[in-house]
């Protein structure tokens, strides 16, 4: 898969690959999993990371306040998808 931005390449990822993590349990059994099956596009603003407050136990500290945005408004102008061929689904 390739991921672009105005026409310029911003992350590429190797689907011919295993998906499974050593050491972890993992339901895919081959190649390629789990890539060989339907999917959908989802666009969200997820937020995460340092903009909520965390307490000193790693926590979310509900008393404090949330950092605030200047423009807190997620745009869309369009999105494209294309695939190269045909693909099978088994």
């Amino acid at each position: 898969m390739i991921f672009s931005v105005d026409g310029v390449t911003t992350w590429t990822v190797n689907l011919d690959i295993s998906w499974c993590v050593p050491g972890f349990p993992c339901i895919y059994n081959a190649n390629k999993q789990p890539w060989d099956k339907p999917f959908y596009i989802l666009l969200n603003l997820a937020v995460g990371g340092g903009f909520f407050p965390i307490d000193q136990y790693g926590a979310f500290d509900a008393l404090a306040s949330p950092k605030t945005w200047s423009q807190p408004t997620f745009f869309i102008d369009y999105v494209r998808v294309y695939q190269k061929s045909p693909v099978s689904i088994t």
